[in-house]
């Protein structure tokens, strides 16, 4: 019979082979009987496993090895092949036996050999497959086994042994397989020189292996061998001990209390091994102490839902861990996520009460609230450990009865020199005491907040460069000095053994990149508005007065500056194709041109020269990159970097210049042949609403600083009367003596011909740029307009309809591109689309494309069914060639026969597209590929990034999606 498939699976299912249809089906059915006849095995080892003398590690043992089913097996044996071992084992003999406890008896058998590790054994010696030695090692395994079963009456049935021999094999219970192998070796050898010369214990020795040789009840051992060499070895071993850590994971506390002083041993010895820290008996302590933090835990957050509610609730929903990473209790930051972290003896044995305890959980719970992990990471909290001290005042003055916070906690009785306010944020408390941390009894206090062992409040995961003590204090004093160098070279060893740093894993917060900062402090402004909204009205009082201040002050926050609303609606509204129809009036054929003589005695734009850069780059002057001054060029390079790889001898790109370099290259070199408005035909210049000169972004003009001093004056550097001349100050009084009256220099009473002076003699106070000042301050301007990348001065409107003629407006086609990459989510997606629905119902016609690195699918929205977000990779290029593709002559797409049910068909898709949403994060390069229509990019709040989008010419717009508060 030839073997044609063999799998296995830790399901423990294989096949059983055959040479016919009709022992394939009688196959089937054998191994079908098998295999219920194994799972009938491994129930009865799991309910009633002391009827056979063994512990339930080796029951779950079973449970994790792979199990083969084969016929070309002789009974039961390991086989290694490969990179895999396993336990096969032949359908027939195993129903053959003669009972269910003949079937576990058997299993355990073959267990006891991968769990002493024979295989493994048998290969450190060095053994030649087929040489006797290795049969006589492998035939003390066997020895070892029957020797450490408790219950071998049915392995031992076939081998009709002696009373002497049984009682021998008994005594063999401790000896390994090393040293019999070693003992047997000698009794043959002295059987064969000198046969006189045996006792009667290497007598019973040499009757009881000749019986094993000869027996066939015995585990299958023909298959050990280890091909491969060392690496094979050791990868087997370490696949073996993988095993049986997670069977004893697996057990709780009572169980691994009953394990045999062998198997215990068997488990320190792989600790030993892999260099693990705990011993078996520290690991059932520490379970032990760890099931009781839990459970505590628990217990303490249920007493706060009752009397402390909001605090309860917030506490319940966040993310917690009873873990030995840190020593007492702190704010870990990971990868992912912001954790409470608990030390179990630190919970248990340090905090002596409930109230204790509750405090302790609110102190953490309050310094995730404030944001306090996040905000180590500005730049102005250089002393990181007075930093902590601050944090710690902060939260500590909102605990109070019924809780009680330790001994040791951070008060501001703790610097009682000080006189420190209450009732203040860390920031205020971190400047008192970097200003005061010189004076000795305030020094003094630090010192000792800092050399305290184990606060009850553990900051170290804040910063990964020092270990923080609940004031926030360095504890790398010279007491601690050699106990966190020993810490370093463990965590040196740990790195060069390869050991990745996983999701779960310590991170500092200075470590994390920006994007992540940002959506972790999101999740804690969101788990907070969530834990508001789930306490019943009647208990709205126990929600902090702070809290409620923090929430008004999360939703300002996030509030965009920008109408987006109304962005959105202007871009919808300027994408509209239309055409023009005659009235019954007359056109009026003198309209263009006195249009043309109210622009002749006006230079022509850069707005112009773009529009000819276009449509007729013959009429601009031939300009090389090296004709440009080199001041204009850096300016030119400076605004747009892409320009900084042209060479001298190249022509001048028009359309890449900014619009400020144009305006200053005419006035440079006004000698050229410029064209004159008259180059422009009809459609042309009807295209330009407005005459605007360009401005430089680097500086604002006097306007707006009279405008900002007004409306936001805290954008303006703070100054006193200390910072002016003292003759300018008495001209100053003198002309306005109701100034000398006030105490405080604030730019709002400054009279608007004060600023003026100040703006053409102490430029020093005027260094704000064009993104400083708020968008909606611009926006209520209407001499000035700022598209977030260049700035313009409006010179004129330009009446763009001619008498006689009537603008007819069409449907405008809007297309959506949802980036479907992962980091666009179904809130952003519903926020967008809440107002699409209000515009389509208004006569637009919306499409919807979904797009990560290639087109996923195309179809057009009915307003009925939203899209949903995915996940993949992000590229621009591929949505707007296919846009291109679109309106050229079609494009195969994805697309739905039916909706509802979601079936998909690839149809030639052709569109005219008049404009484009791009929903996205923004994080790709920028694009290559004119859409040639409008572009407006919505970016997610959370993570997003613009910094590839701006330099884009083709872009029309750059939005943010606010990102409110909601649950």
């Amino acid at each position: 019979m030839s073997r044609t498939q063999n799998q296995y699976q830790a399901s423990n299912l294989d096949s059983v082979t055959a040479d016919s249809p009709g022992q394939s089906d009688q196959g089937e059915h054998v191994l079908k009987a098998a295999q219920d006849c194994f799972s009938q095995c491994l129930i009865k080892l799991e309910a009633g496993f002391n009827d056979y003398g063994v512990s339930k590690l080796h029951a779950r043992i079973l449970q994790y090895l792979p199990v083969s089913f084969s016929t070309d097996a002789h009974s039961i044996g390991i086989r290694f092949e490969h990179n895999i071992f396993y336990l096969e084992i032949n359908p027939n003999w195993f129903l053959s036996l003669s009972n269910l406890e003949a079937q576990v008896q058997v299993l355990l058998h073959a267990e006891q050999h991968l769990f002493l590790m024979h295989p493994i054994r048998a290969a450190y010696l060095d053994l030649i497959e087929g040489s006797v030695s290795l049969e006589l090692f492998r035939s003390c395994a066997e020895i070892e086994v029957l020797a450490r079963l408790s219950k071998p009456d049915i392995c031992l049935s076939t081998l009709e042994l002696k009373r002497k021999e049984l009682d021998y094999l008994k005594s063999l219970s401790s000896i390994s397989v090393e040293s019999l192998y070693n003992d047997l070796k000698t009794s043959k050898k002295m059987n064969k020189e000198a046969p006189s010369k045996l006792n009667s214990q290497q007598k019973l020795s040499l009757d009881l292996l000749a019986h094993i040789q000869q027996s066939k009840a015995c585990c299958d051992r023909s298959h050990w061998s280890i091909n491969g060499g060392p690496q094979k070895v050791r990868m087997f071993k370490a696949e073996l001990d993988r095993i049986l850590l997670m069977a004893r994971e697996s057990l709780s506390i009572l169980e691994l209390e009953s394990l045999s002083q062998e198997d215990q041993g068997r488990i320190r010895k792989v600790h030993k091994d892999y260099k693990l820290n705990q011993s078996s008996e520290d690991f059932i302590e520490q379970n032990r102490l760890q099931e009781q933090a839990e459970e505590e835990l628990d217990r303490v957050i249920l007493q706060m839902q009752i009397r402390d509610s909001f605090f309860g609730t917030y506490l319940a929903g966040c993310v917690r861990q009873v873990s030995s990473i840190i020593p007492t209790a702190g704010v870990a930051v990971r990868c992912d996520h912001i954790a409470l972290v608990v030390n179990p003896h630190f919970f248990m044995n340090q905090l002596k009460d409930l109230a204790e305890r509750a405090a302790v959980l609110k102190h953490e719970a309050l310094h995730i609230m404030f944001k306090h992990v996040i905000m180590i990471r500005n730049d102005q909290f250089n002393n990181k450990r007075l930093y902590n001290i601050a944090a710690d005042l902060e939260v500590n003055q909102y605990i109070s009865q019924p809780w009680s916070l330790p001994s040791d906690a951070v008060t501001l009785d703790s610097f009682p020199t000080l006189d420190l306010p209450r009732n203040e944020v860390a920031e205020v408390y971190y400047k008192l005491l970097l200003k005061h941390q010189s004076e000795p009894n305030c020094h003094n206090n630090i010192q000792q907040i800092t050399q305290r062992k184990n606060p009850s409040s553990d900051h170290q995961a804040w910063d990964s460069s020092c270990s923080i003590g609940s004031d926030g204090t360095d504890q790398q004093t010279e007491l601690d000095l050699q106990e966190t160098q020993e810490k370093q070279e463990k965590q040196e060893q740990r790195s060069e053994q390869g050991t990745a740093q996983s999701s779960s894993a310590l991170v500092s917060p200075l470590d994390l990149p920006d994007e992540l900062v940002k959506a972790q402090e999101y999740e804690i402004e969101k788990q907070v508005k969530r834990v508001v909204d789930q306490i019943p009205g009647h208990r709205h009082g126990s929600i902090p007065g702070q809290i409620q201040r923090l929430l008004e002050k999360w939703d300002k926050a996030r509030q965009s500056p920008v109408n987006w609303k109304r962005e959105l609606k202007l871009f919808m509204s300027l994408s509209r194709r239309s055409t023009r129809t005659h009235t019954n009036r007359k056109p009026n054929k003198r309209h263009f041109i006195r249009q043309r003589l109210s622009l002749s005695t006006q230079q022509v734009t850069s707005d112009a020269i773009h529009l000819l850069a276009q449509s007729k780059p013959n009429s601009l002057p031939s300009i090389t990159w090296g004709q440009l001054s080199q001041d204009l060029r850096e300016e030119a390079i400076s605004l747009n970097l892409n320009l900084e790889k042209l060479g001298h001898e190249a022509p001048l790109p028009w359309l890449h210049l900014p619009r400020l370099i144009i305006h200053k290259l005419q006035n440079e070199q006004a000698h050229l042949a410029w064209p004159h408005w008259s180059a422009l035909d009809e459609q042309q210049l009807s295209k330009l609403k407005v005459l605007r000169t360009p401005l430089s972004t680097h500086s604002l003009p006097l306007d707006l600083y009279l405008s900002l001093a007004k409306e936001s004056p805290n954008l303006l550097p703070k100054l006193e009367w200390k910072d002016f001349e003292a003759n300018w100050l008495k001209q100053l009084f003198s002309r306005f003596p109701h100034l000398s009256r006030v105490k405080n220099f604030a730019w709002p009473i400054l009279p608007v011909q004060v600023i003026a002076e100040l703006y053409q003699t102490n430029p020093d106070f005027f260094k704000l740029v064009w993104s400083d000042v708020p968008p909606q301050l611009i926006a209520k301007n209407p001499i000035y307009h700022f598209t977030g990348q260049e700035a313009f001065r409006i010179d004129r409107m330009i009446s763009k309809t001619q008498p006689g003629t009537k603008r007819r407006w069409q449907r405008n086609t809007i297309l959506v591109v949802i980036d479907t990459s992962g980091s666009v989510s179904d809130q952003d997606i519903n926020e967008l689309f809440d107002h699409i629905d209000g515009i389509k119902s208004q006569g637009a016609d919306v499409h919807i494309l979904q797009v990560d690195t290639k087109v996923q699918i195309y179809y057009q929205y009915t307003g009925k069914t939203r899209p949903t977000s995915g996940r993949g990779g992000t590229d621009f290029d591929p949505a707007f060639e296919w846009i291109c593709l679109a309106r050229s002559g079609g494009v195969m797409t994805p697309t739905y026969i039916d909706q509802k049910q979601g079936q998909l068909t690839t149809k030639k898709i052709s569109l005219n597209i008049d404009g484009v949403i791009y929903l996205t994060d923004g994080h790709a390069m920028t694009p290559t590929i004119n859409p040639q229509c409008r572009v407006l990019w919505a970016l997610t709040s959370s993570g997003s990034s613009d910094r590839h989008l701006k330099d884009w010419v083709h872009t029309s717009k750059i939005m943010t999606l606010p990102k409110p508060i909601t649950v």
